[in-house]
């Protein structure tokens, strides 16, 4: 049952157009410190200035996480 179809698989690129490879597309300044994960997130969205603030909102919302934890285990317990 050949229908004729042929694929190249040699030369397939999935990468996007005008994107060279190890290039965030986000357009970092030389030396600028590119920073990945939860803090890149507060950072990008302004929650934070840099990756030293970022780490102290996200240490500040583990202590009120860590306080309604306690709380709803001393209400329901």
């Amino acid at each position: 049952m050949a229908s004729g179809v042929e694929f190249d698989e040699d030369n397939m690129n999935f990468a996007r157009p005008g994107v060279r490879p190890g290039m965030s597309g986000r357009g970092n300044a030389p030396g600028q410190r590119e920073e990945h994960g939860i803090p890149g997130w507060l950072i990008r969205h302004g929650l934070a200035k840099s990756y030293g603030s970022a780490q102290v909102v996200m240490l500040g919302i583990v202590l009120v996480n860590a306080i309604i934890i306690f709380m709803l285990l001393k209400f329901f317990l």
